[in-house]
């Protein structure tokens, strides 16, 4: 994401407790920072991508008492609808301008600048974060007020995560029948088993370069 906001033409600073993302980042050309405070100093945007709610609170804390009131705080994790309406009330306490704007399409999407952001808040606010983004995304949309890019992402992963259930149950079922697993990804692709997650995440290697079984099934978002 970084990567892509550089290509733009965005000065970027970066800071994270993992120092090789940091030089992961400072790689594709942006800058290191050596704390927060100091990647936040005097920016036109913030925007924080963080793993879980307890952390989000505690940046956006941090945040409240360092960004200037110019200042446009974009935060992008997935997070309960009560975190984000949290930090929302603590930047409209300080006379700060945020707006929560979660992302889907994963990894893939990441490094390919076709994310989908659900973006939540003023509606001043939430155009202007829309302009931001539009590097790292294929898509961004106005979801309305406050938490409700927060809600359309819950919801989104339940809708997504039902369709990777299928695709695990599916999967097997056919192995189970003895089909090639390649010629039946082929057909459901022609199909009406055909999804997103059929297409990026099927839980069978060597068919999608995508998929986490060819990753080992390596841990990359919380279930929490």
């Amino acid at each position: 994401m970084a990567s892509n906001l550089v290509d733009a033409g965005h000065t970027v600073r970066v800071f994270d407790l993992n120092t090789e993302a940091v030089q992961t980042a400072a790689d594709f050309g942006a800058l290191p920072a050596e704390s927060l405070a100091e990647s936040v100093k005097d920016v036109d945007v913030a925007i924080t991508m963080l793993p879980a709610g307890t952390h989000v609170r505690s940046v956006c804390n941090e945040l409240c008492d360092r960004v200037y009131p110019k200042t446009l705080q974009i935060d992008s994790p997935t997070v309960d609808i009560g975190t984000s309406q949290w930090c929302h009330e603590q930047a409209k306490q300080h006379g700060l301008r945020f707006v929560d704007a979660p992302v889907s399409r994963g990894i893939s999407g990441a490094k390919a600048a076709t994310l989908a952001f659900m973006v939540g808040g003023d509606p001043s606010d939430v155009e202007q974060a829309r302009k931001h983004l539009s590097p790292m995304a294929r898509q961004t949309f106005a979801s309305g007020g406050p938490t409700s890019g927060a809600a359309a992402k819950i919801v989104n992963n339940l809708m997504a995560h039902i369709h990777l259930l299928a695709n695990a149950e599916g999967s097997q079922l056919a192995a189970k029948l003895g089909l090639d697993p390649k010629i039946f990804h082929a057909v459901v692709s022609a199909s009406s088993g055909r999804s997103w997650v059929q297409q990026t995440w099927y839980p069978v290697p060597q068919i999608i370069t995508t998929s986490a079984a060819d990753r080992n099934f390596d841990a990359t978002f919380r279930a929490e």
